[in-house]
């Protein structure tokens, strides 16, 4: 087999493959390719030659296919084995070469496996296709989320219900919140090849993968002023933020905020949003994160650990007035949370006036608030009881809150904070998932997806 021939040859056959995905006719692109490998593989067998030859050829056949990769934008295995080819499969036990080929195809994802530590591992597998209006995005870091360790819905059933729970999850991908670039959009769309976005993904679809197929109303152009492990720390715990006390309960300039739980994910966004419509916060949290929290806006920060934490709250309502309106970012059904009954300790203290004089609305609860809040999502009935509710993220058709977040982030407004970055890989996954487990997080964890090379390459 004559090597410069072989290189030569698909050195055409990429212009023809060009030719036709200009023309999007994507399947006789993916017809040819596979044509290309079989027609590789004949050679190989019916050829005597040497290693070194082989893997000259192989180099030249993986340049090739690297190309073609990117121009279909969907995995070179799909394109081949679309086509009912084995032989590409039998190609990759040639060389490392086609090995690499192989992988560079593949679709590296965190998956749910009751098995593993932590619950989670990482595999590869293939690359999810743009589907319809869809926005085809590389990730280069992916939020991680309390949510996530708690294996999506398990923070919202009883905790016998963990098995099944499990189960129904097994082998998804974990994650909603996502940074990256924008490799494919459809015609007409805001998007083009090359964008700097960020998003939320709806349950299920799972960001903690290196390729995602996003909904156009999921996503929106990242902010110019944040790193990628920045902006992927801000959608959902900005979302929720926003949401609960801008969209449901219209906190403006002049309001009074208690805010539990100031320093984690949600309530560190908390103190920034509410800081930025002009509310004043009382902030609540570990007094080792007081200068922290109080950095970020708030009026007044209380130690929950102090022996006099009510009292404190008392002299501040004392001198200023109740709260309109308390964020609970720590309630659950958890047991850890259970001695912290701080509805019911804030609705106990009388002085001339209670502390609250408005809702108290937590974002974690037991099995019957969800349920709760899950009608009131779907149907817009209240079932809580007066003064009282579970917040419950509205993730779909998001962009418009999320292009809020963007202008907050752009003009200094709300900048989130990381805790820790992992890298990409099993062993880093599980650790991030521990981290969450520990319940002593600063900020937002987030995974580096783009930056960690893949350790099986």
């Amino acid at each position: 087999m004559n090597i410069s021939e072989v290189e030569k040859s698909y050195q055409t056959l990429l212009m023809e493959v060009k030719e036709l995905v200009v023309a999007t006719n994507h399947e006789l692109a993916a017809t040819k390719v596979t044509a290309a490998v079989a027609s590789f593989q004949e050679a190989c067998d019916s050829t005597q030659i040497t290693l070194e030859e082989e893997l000259k050829a192989l180099n030249a056949l993986a340049n090739f296919s690297k190309v073609c990769y990117f121009l279909f934008l969907s995995s070179w295995e799909q394109a081949c084995t679309l086509h009912g080819s084995p032989t590409f499969h039998s190609l990759t036990l040639k060389s490392p070469v086609a090995l690499w080929c192989t992988q560079l195809a593949m679709n590296r994802a965190a998956v749910y496996c009751r098995k593993a530590e932590q619950g989670v591992r990482l595999l590869h597998r293939s690359r999810p296709a743009r589907k319809s209006s869809n926005i085809l995005v590389q990730v280069h870091c992916a939020g991680v989320n309390p949510v996530d360790a708690k294996s999506l819905f398990g923070d919202k059933l009883p905790a016998a219900c963990a098995p099944l729970v499990q189960w129904v999850v097994e082998g998804s991908t974990p994650g909603f919140d996502f940074s990256g670039t924008v490799l494919e959009a459809p015609p007409n769309s805001p998007y083009a090849a090359g964008d700097e976005v960020f998003g939320l993904l709806p349950p299920f679809y799972g960001s903690m993968q290196e390729f995602i197929s996003v909904p156009l109303m999921q996503l929106c152009r990242k902010p110019v002023n944040l790193t990628f492990a920045e902006a992927a720390a801000l959608p959902l715990v900005g979302l929720t933020a926003t949401q609960l006390l801008l969209e449901d309960h219209d906190l403006r300039a002049g309001h009074r905020l208690l805010l539990l739980g100031a320093s984690g994910g949600v309530g560190h966004t908390a103190v920034q949003v509410a800081r930025a419509v002009g509310a004043s916060v009382t902030a609540v949290c570990s007094g080792k994160n007081a200068e922290f929290v109080k950095s970020l806006g708030a009026v007044h920060v209380v130690d929950y650990a102090s022996e006099d934490f009510l009292e404190k709250l008392g002299e501040i309502v004392s001198r200023e007035g109740p709260y309109d309106l308390v964020m609970d970012c720590v309630s659950s059904h958890d047991s850890k949370d259970a001695q912290y009954s701080y509805e019911k300790e804030i609705r106990a203290v009388k002085l001339p006036y209670q502390l609250l004089t408005g809702k108290y609305v937590t974002i974690g609860g037991f099995t019957s608030d969800w349920f709760a809040a899950g009608v009131k999502k779907a149907v817009g009935v209240t079932l809580f009881s007066q003064g009282r509710e579970l917040f419950w993220i509205r993730p779909y058709g998001c962009a418009a809150g999320l292009a809020l977040l963007r202008d907050w982030a752009e003009s200094g407004k709300l900048i989130p904070k990381l805790s820790t970055t992992f890298p990409f890989t099993e062993q880093g996954v599980q650790e991030a998932f521990q981290k969450l487990k520990q319940r002593r997080v600063v900020g937002k964890i987030v995974l580096d997806i783009k930056g960690t090379k893949d350790s099986h390459s």
